[in-house]
Parts: structure tokens; sequence; C-alpha cells
């Protein structure tokens, strides 16, 4: 019900709010990323924030990477690049089709996108536990990136949920550390 009730407020949002909200994110989310070596981010889908900025203020001292689902269960992050040949998933995200692929924790922070989410660090995403299962498998800085709206305090965790150290809102930023 959460998803759901989430998934149309974003959706309803415009072109010019996503843009607006999303710069104003991306300006509050830079003096935890700058200076990382490389991060793992993702290819805004259906109103998510927009994180291309980020690429544009970073890109000459630090290495980008987007997941790519691989299994029906599994993602692993490629290396990104504007130049790189991008293909829809299954689920019509935008990927890299043929770039090399980067070992978990040779990441330094991963920016995870969101449904919505909890103050303490709780997200719920899409439903398909690709960056639960991802996350429970690496030790990086996670840096969830949302809207303040998406904020709820009726999340409850569950079993498999990994939390994120931080979420970065055009408002706010909420830490669970």
């Amino acid at each position: 019900m959460l998803r759901t009730r989430y998934l149309a407020k974003r959706a309803a949002l415009d072109k010019a709010t996503v843009q607006l909200k999303s710069a104003a994110i991306v300006k509050r989310l830079l003096p935890y990323v700058k200076g990382k070596a490389q991060i793992g981010f993702y290819m805004a889908f259906r109103n998510e924030v927009d994180l291309s900025s980020l690429y544009d203020c970073l890109h000459t001292h630090t290495q980008f990477a987007v997941p790519r689902v691989c299994t029906d269960t599994q993602m692993e992050f490629v290396r990104y690049h504007p130049q790189a040949q991008l293909v829809r998933s299954r689920f019509g995200i935008w990927e890299p089709s043929d770039e090399v692929c980067i070992a978990p924790n040779e990441l330094s922070v991963i920016l995870v996108p969101l449904v919505v989410f909890h103050p303490s660090g709780l997200r719920i995403g899409y439903g398909k536990g690709y960056y639960d299962r991802y996350l429970a498998n690496c030790n990086v800085q996670t840096i969830g990136v949302a809207y303040e709206f998406q904020r709820c305090d009726e999340i409850i965790a569950q079993s498999h949920d990994v939390l994120l150290d931080l979420i970065i809102t055009e408002e706010r930023c909420y830490s669970s550390i």
C-alpha cells in the first residue's frame, strides 16, 4: 500500500519540479561525495531524483558506476561514462550494455534510489530486493536520495532490510549513524 501511494505521489510531479528538487538534493549531497574515488549512482527512472548533474560536477576526479541487473535476483555495478552504450533493461531502466564490472567494495559510496523512507534509514524500493541483496554483501557508505514528501513514519523493518547511512532530501539530511 505504501509503495503504491508514494509511487503515485512521485508520478504526479511535473518535469520542472523534478529538476528543481533534484538540483537542491544534488547541492546538499555534494559535500558528502566530493573527493570520493568511485561513486555508485543510478539512472533516474519514473521521476526519481535526477543525479546527472552530480556526474557533471565531479567526473574529472571521480569514477562513476551504475547498477545493471544480471539475474532475476542480482545486480552489479558497472563503469559509467556518458558515451557508454545504453540499453533499456526489462524494467525499462537505462543500463550500460558492455562496461567493466566494479567489485562492491571498490565503490566509495552508493547513492540509493527509493520509493519511501523512514528517518532511521529504512527504505522501500520497487520491491524486487536488488539493492538490499547487493548492500548486504558490501561494506560501503550508503546514501539514499529522495524528495522530502517520500518520508513516512509508518515503515516497519523486514529482516532483509539494509539500513542506509544517510538519506538526503531537498530539505534536510537524515542520519542513521
